[in-house]
């Protein structure tokens, strides 16, 4: 479906709800853009998960689903592919 513009709108999915996505990569990059949408937050912590996605409007919010994926902070990134 396109947008008011003639836009197809992107679809965007969030892993991880907090620090960086809940004060940036949401509010200044995904909802300020034409042509995005945000459809999924996801985040180990489900409060935060369901917060967030309420917050912004996302189609769904999956809730305590990361365990398995390895998370990082930014200043270990780079350890990880050493």
């Amino acid at each position: 479906m396109q947008n008011k513009e003639g836009i197809m709108p992107l679809k965007w999915g969030v892993i991880g709800a907090g620090g960086i996505a809940e004060r940036r990569t949401i509010p200044e990059g995904i909802t300020k853009a034409r042509n995005a949408t945000l459809v999924a937050v996801m985040d180990v912590d489900e409060t935060r998960a369901k917060k967030i996605g309420s917050e912004y409007k996302a189609l769904r919010d999956f809730l305590g689903c990361l365990p398995p994926l390895r998370q990082t902070n930014n200043g270990s990134h780079r350890g990880d592919i050493d």
